[in-house]
């Protein structure tokens, strides 16, 4: 439940607040980097909203090189273009297929997928802090993953006075 309360708590933007606490106290001995991964991502939590947004502000950016590109790169980039040869089922690479591809991934919680097409695309260098964002956000997931894998394999630490599984509590029936 400790790690589902920071999955929830992160994709409302929130901070942890105590759970930061119990994370470390509980699961910081089982997996400390994804403790550190988590709590760290707390302090400025990155949502899918956020990476919508950025996304959207920077898209007409994206499909265009950047204006410092030489003359030569920009006409190579353009006759590169011209004719495409590609397997009838593959993915389009022109740019504009590209950004729509990104820009589908991303509203279907796909950002790994979203983050590779922006990569690709002639204007990435000028999306290099929508870049940083979406790999923080991935990272932060994997790193919650981790958690909950490391939970149900039961690599917690217990709750101090709660009763364990493998020592039940035994009830005492009165008047016997």
């Amino acid at each position: 439940m400790l790690v589902f309360g920071a999955r929830r708590a992160l994709e409302r933007g929130q901070e942890l607040g105590i759970i930061a606490g119990e994370l470390r106290r509980r699961l910081g001995g089982a997996a400390p980097e994804a403790v550190a991964t988590v709590i760290a991502a707390s302090g400025e939590p990155i949502t899918l909203e956020d990476l919508r947004v950025a996304f959207d502000q920077i898209a007409p950016r994206l499909s265009t090189s950047q204006p410092d590109d030489g003359w030569l790169s920009a006409i190579q980039r353009e006759l590169a273009t011209l004719v495409i040869i590609r397997k009838q089922d593959a993915p389009s690479p022109h740019p504009r297929e590209r950004l729509a591809r990104a820009r589908r991934l991303l509203g279907q919680g796909h950002v790994e997928a979203a983050l590779a097409e922006v990569s690709r695309l002639p204007g990435a260098q000028g999306a290099e802090s929508w870049m940083a964002a979406a790999g923080r956000y991935i990272a932060t997931r994997r790193a919650l993953d981790t958690l909950e894998t490391a939970a149900i394999e039961g690599k917690a630490q217990p709750v101090p006075g709660a009763a364990s599984p493998a020592s039940p509590v035994q009830k005492t029936v009165q008047g016997e």
